[in-house]
């Protein structure tokens, strides 16, 4: 039986996955071919996180570390405004309230950094649906571990739900269920199939 239900959060809960790439791609247009090399980072698998872009980005132009941090930070404070204005992706209320009804341990698991994760879901008011959020530096397998880890719950009791083949690897490589949703990255020769709407979410696929 599903106890434990860990979500992805950009492109999964939020409409914001086209929103950090326009802001990358607006810092990268400064530099010379640099939404070319931009477009070969952002298609790393596993995803690299926004300080490795900027370090990498750093070091290609010879940019000077303070120039690296400020263009960090300008990318962190306008991709934060605008994620907080964001969309919730299709059904994902519906499904927040469905399986909290359950009685469900519910749980983010993001590549974006923890402190800024945990700020954005405070002002979106969504921070009482989850008993744990994880994020950067961890991997999302590390930060799966320890939450299983620590309730108690076996790789059999969890339910990842992602769009992104980094979501779809962390469940493998743990053992544990997997639903895609939405503009998913990964493989798709897999069963479920594809949700486009969260409200389409059955447990009883994974429960039978």
């Amino acid at each position: 039986m599903i106890k434990a239900v860990c979500f992805d959060f950009d492109g999964t809960l939020v409409n914001s996955n086209d929103i950090k790439k326009s802001v990358f791609y607006s810092i990268a247009r400064k530099f010379p071919s640099g939404e070319n090399y931009l477009e070969s980072l952002l298609h790393q698998n596993p995803p690299l996180d926004r300080h490795s872009i900027f370090e990498i980005m750093a070091k290609k132009y010879r940019l000077p570390r303070e120039q690296e941090l400020a263009l960090l930070a300008d990318f962190t404070a306008t991709v934060h405004k605008r994620v907080v204005e964001a969309d919730l992706m299709p059904g994902a209320m519906y499904c927040l309230k469905k399986l909290n009804s359950m009685d469900l341990s519910l749980s983010i698991n993001s590549a974006t950094p923890e402190r800024e994760l945990k700020a954005i879901l405070r002002e979106r008011r969504l921070s009482e649906w989850f008993e744990h959020t994880k994020g950067r530096p961890a991997s999302k397998q590390e930060n799966l571990q320890e939450l299983m880890h620590r309730q108690g719950f076996q790789a059999n009791d969890v339910l990842v739900i992602g769009d992104g083949a980094d979501d779809q690897d962390c469940a493998e490589q743990l053992g544990c269920h997997f639903q895609p949703v939405f503009d998913f990255r990964g493989n798709r020769d897999i069963s479920p199939s594809v949700l486009d709407n969260l409200d389409q979410l059955n447990l009883l696929a994974f429960n039978s």
